[in-house]
């Protein structure tokens, strides 16, 4: 999927949408990201000293390494910014300085490790809101992303940050608070952010990093929505590909609260792609989360997968896939 797909994609909400940093090929370079949110704020830095742009490193996708002594990339100019979603990490498994991500030039403190330990600073106003992989952290206990486990980080910030420019890989002007670490796409809101907006940007970063939503006890969060109603079968009968002595599947009787088939129509080859991967990183026995948007608010359910095989049928051509599969509910 090309750089033009990427960008106009249904997925990402351009409402708001106030820059937008992510890689094109033959056009991104060590010293440049280009702003895709159609307002030109591109942020760059010298040659001499920049981060380095580096291939597959996360599903396939490029991103920059700063080592804690490159250049950040700047673009200078006035914003206030309430929503930032950025996707990357913190090299170290702990800080020994601040360590700035998405800040101002000079100010408006976004995104920015503390100076030691392993949080995310905490800006002092309790109505922002910092979540890792959709998980809500507690002020003054903001998880960061550290030892190189790539994340969606988010910043909700009603009320905004005024900035005086972006920067990414560094704490404002300050010296020596430079990022160790990684940043493969950076995306800046200044309108606060719906839950319709979120589960969008989910669907979008699921597809290009492969990266999940998750819970506050870190299941993942299967991040496209069955497109028809959950048929459940209380008396069903189900196999699981559970290795014993014997036979290498085990007749499951009556030890789940349901089983049911989950279709999905998917409309990109991109997201079927997505969703093999979430199947082959939880198949046979690994537990994650449904979430059904049928209900206000959204009602969560702890599955497993009830099959070791899926359904599809569709192609490239067409980018229309009919996928479905089995799970069984555990909890």
């Amino acid at each position: 999927m090309g750089i033009k797909d990427w960008t106009k994609s249904e997925r990402v909400p351009r409402n708001g949408l106030a820059a937008w940093y992510q890689y094109e090929p033959g056009v991104s370079a060590n010293n440049l990201i280009n702003d895709y949110s159609g307002n030109g704020r591109h942020v760059s830095c010298g040659a001499g000293n920049a981060p380095v742009l580096t291939a597959n490193l996360l599903a396939g996708q490029p991103g920059w390494y700063f080592n804690g002594t490159r250049d950040p990339l700047q673009w200078s100019g006035s914003l206030n910014i309430r929503y930032a979603v950025v996707v990357g990490s913190f090299e170290d498994a702990t800080f020994s300085q601040y360590q700035g991500v998405v800040t101002g030039l000079t100010n408006g403190d976004v995104l920015l490790s503390n100076n030691s330990g392993t949080l995310i600073y905490d800006q002092g106003s309790p109505a922002f809101e910092y979540r890792k992989n959709d998980v809500l952290y507690a002020d003054n206990a903001r998880q960061a992303p550290v030892s190189g486990s790539n994340s969606i980080m988010e910043m909700i910030m009603p009320g905004g940050i005024p900035m005086d420019g972006v920067q990414l890989g560094k704490d404002r002007n300050f010296t020596g608070r430079l990022l160790k670490g990684w940043i493969f796409e950076v995306l800046l809101y200044t309108i606060d952010p719906t839950e319709l907006m979120r589960r969008f940007l989910f669907e979008y970063l699921a597809m290009r990093y492969w990266l999940w939503p998750r819970v506050a006890d870190g299941k993942a969060v299967f991040p496209f929505v069955s497109n028809k109603q959950i048929n459940r079968e209380y008396g069903r009968e189900t196999y699981l590909s559970e290795p014993y002595e014997g036979d290498p599947k085990g007749l499951i009787r009556g030890d789940f609260k349901s089983a049911y088939e989950l279709p999905f129509n998917l409309r990109e080859s991109h997201e079927l792609l997505a969703a093999e991967e979430f199947f082959r990183s939880h198949q046979p026995l690994s537990k994650f989360v449904l979430r059904d948007f049928r209900h206000q608010p959204h009602r969560d359910t702890i599955v497993r997968f009830a099959s070791p095989t899926m359904s599809e049928e569709g192609s490239n051509t067409t980018y229309r896939f009919n996928y479905s599969f089995d799970v069984i509910q555990t909890d």
